[in-house]
């Protein structure tokens, strides 16, 4: 990894774990992959192997239309919600797991649902568009979707990982911090992929700023 001062990499269960020093500061740096069950999967592999003191997930983002963002921006997360999880009813109607009274998990004494918080550091509150972050297992590939779930959520951006991540961070007692680079604007959208030099450009912002702002912050 560039920038890893003396790493050291380790393969656990398909997943490569690099540990190092970046800016004066041990970390270990934990490719997921796409989607919920790899983000799971690598983070209690993470937490069980390196007792963290904290966990930052960087990824990439699809942004609602409604906030002004651009490609290449950077946000931060003030929650995390879990977007399917639930009962999709006949009528259309969306009931959340809160609805149907099934808690995702229970953390000291308290039931949590579709909904997480995550840790925004002091030095970076105000430092960058915030708000909440929606994880779904299908990106919406339409502006009338996109318009119901922002009306529903009020969410900045998407993703496809940020929501499990943060569930595993609270059942473990864990401060969570997401940062995302917006890779699209979320809109009505045909069977390609999202442009990779988008993808690339959006990634390169979320590293840059996690290693020149958010580090030195936490």
């Amino acid at each position: 990894m560039e920038g890893l001062k003396g790493a050291k990499c380790k393969s656990l269960q398909g997943k490569d774990f690099y540990r190092g020093i970046l800016r004066d500061r041990p970390i270990v740096v934990a490719i997921s992959g796409v989607g919920k069950a790899n983000a799971a999967h690598v983070t209690g592999l993470l937490i069980e192997k390196y007792s963290p003191s904290m966990l930052v997930n960087l990824g990439v983002a699809g942004a609602y239309p409604y906030l002004g963002l651009k490609i290449g921006d950077v946000v931060i997360a003030q929650r995390e919600i879990y977007g399917d999880e639930g009962l999709l009813c006949a009528s259309g109607e969306f009931q959340d797991m809160k609805s149907l009274g099934l808690p995702l998990a229970r953390c000291s004494g308290k039931a949590l649902f579709n909904l997480f918080d995550t840790f925004v550091p002091h030095r970076l509150a105000g430092y960058l568009p915030q708000g909440n972050f929606l994880t779904v297992s299908t990106c919406t590939g339409s502006l009338k979707r996109a318009t119901e779930l922002y009306e529903t959520y009020h969410c900045v951006c998407e993703n496809m990982e940020g929501a499990a991540v943060a569930h595993i961070a609270a059942l473990n007692n864990l401060a969570f911090v997401e940062i995302r680079g917006i890779s699209n604007l979320i809109g009505d959208r045909g069977s390609g992929g999202i442009d990779r030099r988008d993808l690339e450009r959006a990634s390169e912002a979320v590293q840059a700023f996690f290693i020149e702002e958010a580090l030195p912050a936490l």
